[in-house]
């Protein structure tokens, strides 16, 4: 047997990070003693999201340590989507051999926080995409209006003249909603 240290805890903490992750432990069983005979002899199951033509796990490539699904715990849901690279955190930490296993928990640490960082600048990014969207669509809008009130100017200073009041409130209405486009663009 393997001596209880540092290689454990990074076990540990994988496993928790897999619970996170998906909701359940990476191993059940009736009493503690069948929770430990899995974890010394069967890899919990993979934390990917689920075929759903086939309703089976895809398995991450690798070699030695690579997770299948042969624990008798449940499947994750098929509605869990797990992001690739904190799929790929987890499992380095849960590797079954401790020289494939992350080294300590201060690369998982670093690991995790350069994950959040980048899932941060991904999601401010997606913000932005969706702000600028929403501006688009009301330019686009004020577009529209802009064009229906020159339209109408128009078709008002040819039917009625130059002397129209009408027609030169919607030209100057038209100048304005013109501008708001060019500021929402």
């Amino acid at each position: 047997t393997e001596e209880v240290g540092k290689a454990t805890d990074i076990y540990t903490l994988g496993a928790i990070l897999y619970e996170i992750l998906s909701g359940v432990p990476p191993y059940r069983g009736q009493s503690a003693e069948e929770v430990l005979e899995k974890v010394k002899n069967s890899r919990p199951s993979i934390l990917r999201e689920m075929d759903s033509k086939a309703t089976t796990y895809q398995s991450m490539t690798g070699e030695h340590g690579a997770f299948a699904p042969v624990d008798s715990s449940p499947p994750l849901s098929s509605g869990v989507k797990i992001p690739e690279r904190l799929a790929q955190i987890c499992e380095a930490a849960m590797q079954r051999t401790v020289v494939e296993r992350t080294s300590s928990a201060q690369e998982l640490a670093a690991e995790l926080r350069s994950w959040l960082e980048g899932a941060e600048k991904r999601e401010k990014g997606l913000n932005e995409v969706e702000k600028a969207r929403l501006l688009a669509e009301q330019d686009q809008a004020q577009e529209r209006k802009w064009a229906a009130e020159w339209r109408e100017a128009n078709g008002l200073l040819n039917r009625d003249g130059a002397d129209s009041e009408e027609a030169w409130a919607l030209w100057t209405a038209s100048q304005e909603s013109e501008a708001e486009s060019r500021t929402l663009w």
